[in-house]
């Protein structure tokens, strides 16, 4: 059996002989990746996230009464300050006043004069940026 050498004869065998440095380098020039000098680390308290504050949102419940003027409001749909784009609607009233002028024996074209008179139709408001239907202002009833 073969035991291995005592600790005085491994200590007084001949040792490896030198290493040549030229040829360390060109064995180091393999295409091995070569990574940054060792940097000592760092200790840095833990960062703790905290979420932005939140924003407080007041919502404000406006009743507008709408007239056949534009209004100054904010949108319900789009949150800005507008001032509303009205156009006109045709009603019960035009064709109810449109009715009786052609019963009355103006059918040559003089019935159509209710359909051209603004200050009788319903003004609808609008929002000029969404063109959100924001509301109406009925002439001539109050429901």
């Amino acid at each position: 059996m073969n035991n291995p050498p005592s600790y005085n004869e491994a200590m007084n065998a001949p040792s490896a002989p030198p290493i040549d440095q030229n040829f360390m380098q060109q064995q180091h020039n393999w295409n091995q990746p070569t990574y940054p000098p060792h940097q000592p680390l760092i200790h840095q308290q833990p960062q703790i996230y905290q979420p932005p504050p939140q924003q407080t949102v007041i919502v404000i419940n406006q009743h507008i009464q709408f007239s056949e003027n534009p209004v100054s409001m904010i949108c319900y749909q789009c949150n800005q300050q507008i001032l509303t784009k009205t156009s006109y609607e045709n009603n019960v009233i035009n064709h109810m006043l449109a009715g009786i002028l052609c019963f009355m024996g103006l059918w040559c074209g003089c019935f159509l004069v209710p359909y051209c008179i603004d200050s009788i139709k319903d003004v609808k408001h609008q929002c000029p940026k969404c063109n959100n239907f924001l509301g109406l202002y009925r002439r001539g009833r109050r429901f």
